[in-house]
């Protein structure tokens, strides 16, 4: 009975001093990532040159990266590693048009781009750029 008290009284001085909830520090610190805008607008820009040349070879617009990509319309898919943005091809039905965005997370105060079939690239700061969005103008870049 002695040796239960004995371990009553470790047990409650390990835990019960006010040490509080024990915290697993094994799992590793997710990733930070930065906000890289000059990354978003290459990105933004390969995507619409890429369903540019698509095409022009397959008379309709890529409905996925994967198919600018395995069509080598693209080096590789864009990453949101690499700029810290969304992004996001987006077909028509049809495959006759697209639209694209490259977005900053909510809460930046970043800018967000979107392209579609007409080439114009369109920005808005703090949200989703989108077809009503003002034009960005190249020549400031």
């Amino acid at each position: 009975m002695k040796r239960l008290a004995f371990l009553s009284i470790v047990l409650c001085a390990a835990g019960c001093a006010g040490a509080g909830p024990v915290t697993d520090t094994t799992q590793e610190a997710p990733p930070i990532v930065l906000l890289d805008e000059a990354v978003a607008l290459d990105a933004i820009r390969d995507i619409r040159e890429a369903q540019s040349a698509f095409m022009a070879t397959r008379r309709r617009y890529a409905q996925f990266m994967e198919e600018l990509v395995e069509t080598r319309m693209l080096p590789a898919e864009p990453s949101w590693v690499d700029s810290g943005y969304a992004i996001r091809l987006r077909p028509t039905p049809a495959a006759d048009g697209y639209s694209a965005t490259v977005t900053a997370p909510s809460g930046a105060d970043s800018r967000s781009f979107f392209v579609d079939e007409t080439g114009i690239i369109r920005w808005a700061r703090g949200e989703a750029a989108s077809a009503g969005s003002p034009e960005f103008d190249e020549s400031e870049d």
